[in-house]
């Protein structure tokens, strides 16, 4: 489970970790309309995940996602500086 990779030690499995987030009010919002769950559903899964602050302290890059195009701008700008930093990706 993604939204979990630092709780469940998976973290160090990886290279780096991009984490993407939003506020919390948001995140809950785009949770009921996608699993169309209850707000306490949501809360009581949110409890099991270590707060914003200390995954951000993890993570190498992260993206705030409220706009789509801003979003968009700070993907691209990872990817460019993942490039620049490896001139011979094996993706």
């Amino acid at each position: 489970e993604a939204a979990i990779l630092f709780e469940n030690g998976s973290s160090g499995e990886f290279d780096l970790m991009i984490l993407v987030t939003a506020p919390k009010k948001l995140r809950i919002k785009r949770v009921q309309e996608r699993d169309n769950l209850s707000e306490a559903a949501i809360l009581e899964r949110m409890k099991h995940q270590w707060p914003e602050k200390r995954k951000k302290a993890l993570a190498h890059f992260v993206i705030e996602n409220t706009d789509l195009e801003k979003t968009r701008r700070k993907v691209q700008k990872i990817h460019e500086t993942l490039i620049k930093s490896d001139p011979d990706p094996q993706f």
